[in-house]
């Protein structure tokens, strides 16, 4: 068997230039010069590894012209390989590293692994107390739900005409408590029942969903009233879960267009015409139990945007 042989190839003129150029470039570079006496790291190690500093500056470069904005819609643009040098070894290595911004951003967010079942939606992520625009007529409704974080009230029931900020104020409780560490949900019925029909066959989902419903400090039941009234959603899923809660004194909040003096009647009547009057009085006595009205006054923040 024949041993392998090397051959060096021979660079072109335009090649060498192209390579002395980058050589010179990286020798007078600030990072450059900075990294090397960071790292106790002689010349040599950049100019053997030339190709694999030119990736680190233009990934740096890359990544530190990202704006805020940009970064909130997609974080992962701003992680990048950064190189270290082991100068007791002679090794260069490369480590995975995300510029500060992101990890502002990251630790800015890290409330939001505290929200179980659902996603907090985007709109809301940011919601809280300290940087809410509230109208005049908001600010007493806001003076009692920033007492509700540690207050012993059991729940509110937020109410009032569209837009005005509900859902909103709602978050802003949510994301104040899951920052504090505890667990909570922010859920709207319909896509609460939508979840549930769409996982009938899997019981163990349908249970794992309503059992955590049942047990985070905090749940949030979006918009009631918005969704299409059925006796199971109103008797099997929704009259259960705040049994449970209020049973174990749980904190709830409630959102909706309606006054609760039109629950009952609205609950009554489901989307097939079957009207059961006293099926709706105990489901809607369990939302007077586990909380108190909160009318919200203003104008619809939506046609302001």
């Amino acid at each position: 068997m024949e041993p392998l042989k090397y051959y060096e190839f021979e660079l072109s003129e335009k090649q060498i230039h192209d390579r002395e150029k980058l050589i010179a470039e990286l020798k007078n570079n600030k990072t450059i010069q900075n990294f090397m006496e960071r790292y106790d790291c002689p010349f040599e190690v950049v100019k053997d590894n030339m190709f694999r500093f030119k990736d680190w500056l233009e990934a740096l470069n890359r990544v530190h012209q990202l704006d805020e904005e940009t970064l909130r819609d997609d974080p992962t643009r701003g992680a990048y390989v950064n190189l270290v040098y082991d100068s007791v070894a002679g090794v260069l290595l490369d480590e995975y590293k995300v510029i500060p911004t992101v990890e502002k951003l990251v630790a800015e967010s890290a409330h939001l692994d505290q929200y179980a079942v659902f996603p907090l939606s985007k709109s809301l992520q940011e919601a809280s107390f300290s940087v809410g625009k509230f109208d005049d007529r908001t600010l007493l409704a806001v003076d009692t739900l920033i007492s509700f974080v540690d207050n012993d009230v059991l729940g509110y029931y937020i109410h009032g005409n569209l837009g005005v900020g509900k859902s909103y104020l709602a978050a802003c409780v949510s994301n104040e408590i899951a920052k504090r560490g505890s667990k909570v949900a922010f859920v709207s019925v319909a896509d609460l029942l939508s979840h549930l029909k769409q996982n009938f066959n899997r019981s163990y989902e349908v249970d794992h969903t309503l059992d955590n419903l049942k047990r985070v400090e905090l749940l949030v039941i979006d918009d009631l009233g918005a969704e299409p009234i059925s006796a199971w959603g109103r008797d099997e899923v929704l009259l259960p879960l705040l049994n449970h809660r209020l049973e174990n004194y749980r904190k709830t909040i409630f959102t909706s267009n309606y006054p609760m003096d039109m629950l009952e009647n609205l609950y009554s009547l489901d989307q097939r015409g079957n009207f059961d009057q006293l099926r709706a009085k105990r489901f809607v006595d369990r939302i007077f139990a586990i909380s108190e009205p909160l009318l919200i006054l203003g104008k619809n923040r939506r046609h302001n945007r």
